[in-house]
């Protein structure tokens, strides 16, 4: 037997309110309230510290891959199992790791050590992103996005100017070539 409530109404005064003041731990399910699934546990391992950065990707082929960042490694949560994709790192407690989808490949960085780049569906390790890249120098950024068919970085550690006293940083973009998947048409913008 179902038994109706009303509508979550907590806004409402408790006197004569024609809904439900409080509903915890529930969810709506047409005309009444189920009860909310308690956690379970996914993986059957951990990273033996505290995360610095994750991120949850989707690649060409529908295929999801996950990463998350600690301090020395980056990892990969496949099957329920993290893996170390790249070890000896030596960002610290202050610096966070940002991922960012570039096309098939997974840009992490965290502006203390190389860029890294993973290529979904082929890579079975992080690598530096100089590896991939066609021309120029390839600078350590904190942040990084894309715009269209660019990936556009940001908060680098080097190729800083000032203007009216504040710290500008210089963006570098890329693009995909599609035919070689080599990361190229190095520019700089101020």
């Amino acid at each position: 037997m179902q038994v109706p409530f009303g509508e979550w109404l907590p806004d409402q005064p408790p006197h004569l309110n024609p809904g439900a003041n409080v509903a915890t731990n529930v969810y709506y399910a047409l005309n009444s309230y189920k009860r909310f699934p308690s956690l379970v546990d996914y993986s059957s391992n951990n990273i033996g510290a505290n995360s610095r950065g994750a991120g949850s990707f989707r690649d060409n082929a529908g295929n999801v891959f996950n990463f998350v960042a600690k301090n020395t490694d980056l990892y990969q949560l496949a099957s329920g199992t993290f893996t170390s994709r790249k070890g000896s790192l030596t960002g610290g407690d202050t610096d966070f790791w940002t991922f960012t989808q570039f096309g098939n490949y997974v840009i992490a960085s965290n502006g203390v050590d190389a860029p890294q780049y993973y290529l979904m569906g082929t890579s079975t390790n992080f690598a530096n992103l100089s590896a991939i890249q066609t021309a120029g120098t390839t600078p350590n950024f904190r942040v990084s996005g894309v715009i269209r068919d660019f990936l556009v970085t940001g908060n680098q550690s080097s190729n800083q100017t000032e203007y009216n006293g504040q710290v500008l940083m210089i963006l570098l973009f890329g693009q995909v070539n599609k035919q070689t998947n080599k990361i190229c048409q190095d520019q700089v913008v101020k």
